[in-house]
């Protein structure tokens, strides 16, 4: 089964996106504008002017509203037209608003109904953003549907194979060697790999929340030290559309103990050794294989390390299926 979940709260942009310009998003197959108000209040609306369909996206921020760029028109957050300047706004003039929220420098959109938007439900990552510490974001594309992104990070044994020459091996992270578990908790799936050597044992886990959000951590460093909190780092995807999805990570540090500049260039390594030249290009490929084609039906020789990803699958149809008003 293929499809995407709607009813859901998903990671637009972090707050940093928005400055003095409005940006361009598509998510669910929705295209939206989101812009910063001189009030401070997010916005997001269809990015379509009603008039002659003109992107807004590619208008301009006028005080709390946004113009649009081909005739003028202009646009309040719940989408009415308050301004024509050719004389009164046309009752039709209005343009779809979705319920947006910003919380811990990110920023939300629900994409289905919008009666069942509860702000209660907007995630909640103020842990992760703890006051002293500084966090690195970064935003790129995945090419591939959504849960293409999920299984990727729920089975981390992938690493051996693709991520040979990127990742440094050694006894603390050895998926040839290490025990495997994945269970649900609530709406939390966890996939943990334990990894015993002659030093202790590296507890690695992946947590899936679903749709798309996503945090990996890890008890050692990368030489085998002990670490206290855990190493922990989240990835959040949100659909664009069926086969391409947005991809966003984050990781939190301590600025007294590791500079800014050097954060950010372990970030952009990550991104052009790890992300560009070995993840997406085959998620893309599989993608590509895949088509439209549900992965249960093309009868896949699954492993045992594929438990997590088997019960992510089957939890997302589920949820399609309800969400649709099927029966399973």
């Amino acid at each position: 089964m293929t499809g995407l979940l709607m009813n859901h709260w998903y990671l637009a942009a972090w707050s940093e996106d928005l400055a003095e310009s409005p940006v361009a998003r598509t998510i669910c197959n929705i295209s939206m504008v989101l812009y910063r108000g001189s009030n401070g209040e997010v916005v997001a609306l269809r990015d379509r002017c009603p008039h002659r369909f003109a992107p807004l996206s590619m208008g301009k921020i006028v005080g709390d509203e946004i113009a649009c760029p081909y005739h003028g028109l202009r646009f309040d957050g719940s989408g009415s037209c308050t301004f024509n300047p050719f004389g009164d706004p046309p009752a039709q003039a209005r343009v779809e608003a979705f319920p947006i929220a910003e919380r811990d420098q990110m920023i939300w959109v629900w994409t289905g109904d919008p009666n069942q938007a509860a702000r209660e439900d907007v995630p909640d990552y103020s842990d992760y953003m703890m006051p002293g510490l500084a966090c690195i974001h970064q935003h790129f594309m995945l090419d591939g549907h959504i849960m293409l992104g999920v299984e990727n990070l729920l089975d981390l044994t992938h690493a051996t194979a693709l991520h040979s020459t990127s990742f440094a091996s050694g006894p603390y992270n050895d998926f040839l060697k290490s025990r495997h578990r994945a269970y649900f908790e609530d709406a939390e799936l966890h996939a943990c790999w334990d990894m015993h050597f002659d030093g202790g044992v590296n507890n690695a886990q992946t947590t899936w929340i679903a749709p798309g959000r996503m945090t990996i951590s890890s008890t050692l460093d990368d030489k085998g030290r002990k670490l206290d909190p855990p190493w922990l780092q989240l990835h959040i995807y949100t659909p664009e559309t069926e086969t391409r999805t947005h991809y966003f990570t984050a990781e939190r540090f301590d600025p007294q103990v590791e500079s800014p500049k050097h954060m950010e260039e372990r970030m952009r390594q990550f991104k052009e050794l790890v992300f560009d030249r070995e993840d997406n290009p085959v998620v893309a490929a599989i993608q590509k294989e895949m088509g439209d084609r549900d992965f249960f039906d093309m009868q896949p020789a699954l492993l045992v390390t594929d438990k997590a990803c088997v019960m992510a699958r089957r939890r997302y149809q589920k949820m399609l299926r309800e969400e649709r008003g099927e029966t399973e």
